[in-house]
């Protein structure tokens, strides 16, 4: 219910429609947990609610972990590889937290902030999805500093609609290379 808590650190929720959700200002400690294969979230934050899942799993997700609507979501060295969509989440201002994390062959993307959100991806891996490994859109920002986005589909590194990367010491392509660390109508990438 609305502002609850829920502790479940070190627990399996796999092959579940959504892994861990927690909706209407509520809580959920779930570090170390696995919610693999889950048909559609991995971990789903929503309304201002909170996911601690720091070294936690979320491969084979159609979303591995997802922030919503002003949500925070905490998984730093946590793995959402070959998510169906996006592996890593953040939209409608919310927050994800996720240094040195794996979302590796995503069908989308690997890490996506829109609508004003914030990504924190440091030191995190992106390679060979379909789409971006790191894209920002729609006033958002993302850090993928030490990153990596090789082999993807589309740009390793894209920003849209007035969003920011920072990309220091990351590697992958880019849709304008020549715009690097220049301001355009579509954002920015600082490498």
């Amino acid at each position: 219910s609305t502002g609850s808590t829920i502790n479940a650190s070190t627990s399996s929720a796999k092959n579940c429609t959504i892994g861990y959700h927690a909706t209407g200002a509520s809580t959920i400690n779930a570090q170390e947990s696995d919610a693999s294969g889950a048909s559609w979230e991995g971990f789903f934050a929503e309304k201002g609610s909170i996911i601690n899942a720091d070294r936690s799993l979320a491969n084979d997700c159609r979303e591995g972990f997802s922030a919503r609507f002003n949500s925070i979501i905490n998984a730093d060295t946590s793995s959402a590889q070959r998510a169906r969509n996006h592996g890593f989440l953040a939209n409608e201002t919310s927050t994800i937290q996720a240094r040195n994390s794996v979302a590796n062959q995503a069908m989308i993307n690997g890490f996506l902030a829109a609508r004003s959100s914030t990504i924190n991806a440091r030191g995190s891996n992106a390679r060979s999805c379909n789409g971006n490994g790191f894209r920002a859109e729609e006033g958002s920002s993302l850090n993928a500093n030490s990153g990596d986005a090789t082999g993807s589909g589309n740009e390793g590194l894209d920003v849209f609609r007035g969003s920011f990367i920072s990309a220091q010491n990351s590697i992958g392509s880019l849709r304008l290379p020549e715009r690097l660390n220049q301001l355009t109508r579509e954002g920015a990438i600082f490498r």
